[in-house]
């Protein structure tokens, strides 16, 4: 795939959650600034900051979410997760796209399902175990009055390259 051009921006699809992340997704759409917990950040891609759409996982409204992306030039899709992503591939083949010519995609989690979705989908993988030693250690330093050392490394994460990109 090649980089999005000045013009793309790479949407951040989720599906319904919890109220929280609504108000982050809602927060993302109209542009109000977001604070990450830790020493993170969202990037722009091309001057454009990602933008975000709350969808149904049914194969008729990622149909329309895919359909719209492609009309608005977008090329690739970061899902809020692998299920999302795998429904994205679902709606994109129901519109009669492909990934990754029409639109990339790429989920989070790398769930055993991503490798046998079609076309297998590429993800981003956490070592969970590191993660979960990393965000207890932070605990234990705030409640000892000692600063925690969270970096974007302590939540180790790598992108798993399958066909969808």
């Amino acid at each position: 795939m090649s980089p999005p051009s000045a013009g793309s921006v790479l949407p951040v699809m989720k599906a319904d959650r919890s109220d929280a992340q609504n108000r982050t997704t809602r927060a993302m759409s109209s542009g109000t600034p977001i604070r990450p917990i830790g020493p993170f950040s969202m990037r722009s891609v091309g001057g454009r900051s990602p933008a975000a759409l709350d969808t149904k996982l049914d194969g008729a409204a990622m149909a329309r979410a895919a359909r719209r992306w492609r009309r608005e030039s977008v090329t690739a899709v970061c899902a809020y997760n692998d299920e999302v992503a795998i429904a994205l591939l679902m709606g994109m083949r129901r519109a009669g796209l492909a990934a990754p010519g029409d639109l990339a995609v790429i989920g989070t989690d790398d769930i055993p399902l991503a490798q046998a979705a079609d076309p297998p989908l590429s993800t981003i993988a956490f070592d969970l175990e590191k993660v979960g030693r990393s965000l207890a250690d932070a605990v234990v330093a705030n409640l000892s009055g000692r600063k925690p050392r969270l970096t974007p490394a302590s939540l180790s994460p790598h992108v798993i390259h399958r066909a969808s990109t």
